[in-house]
């Protein structure tokens, strides 16, 4: 069982790569989670965790998926293309403002006009993952 964003969840063994699949559901459940982005992206936490915004981002763009070429991680981490479609999706909102705001501070992607669509787009991305378990 892994926990993610206080939900625990079975991670998939049907991918390759089972942790790094746990990695990209934690990714999108803390992109999906306003309160919890409000309460720990840029906080030491009384466990002496941290956890930020470019956490997320590295999981998805560099470490375990690639992005925006999530076709590519079928069988390895991910399941099958509805995934890949909701991850895409994500790529689209997020993408573009990741661009505009390179190395700002986490506060200002969450002021940023269209992250409502990112936390959107990535509790749909969370949802077909956790389908797919």
């Amino acid at each position: 069982m892994a926990e993610v964003a206080g939900v625990a969840h079975q991670v998939s063994s049907n991918v390759q790569y089972p942790q790094m699949r746990a990695e990209v559901v934690h990714a999108l459940a803390a992109l999906s989670d306003t309160e919890y982005q409000n309460q720990v992206w840029g906080h030491v936490q009384n466990s002496g965790a941290y956890d930020d915004f470019s956490a997320a981002v590295h999981t998805l763009y560099d470490d375990d998926l690639h992005l925006p070429n999530a076709e590519n991680s079928i069988g390895f981490v991910l399941v099958s293309g509805i995934e890949v479609d909701r991850l895409k999706l994500l790529d689209r909102y997020l993408g573009p403002i990741i661009d505009q705001l390179k190395d700002s501070p986490d506060s200002a992607y969450l002021a940023h006009p269209n992250w409502p669509q990112v936390v959107g787009a990535a509790q749909l991305a969370l949802s077909a993952m956790i389908l797919n378990n």
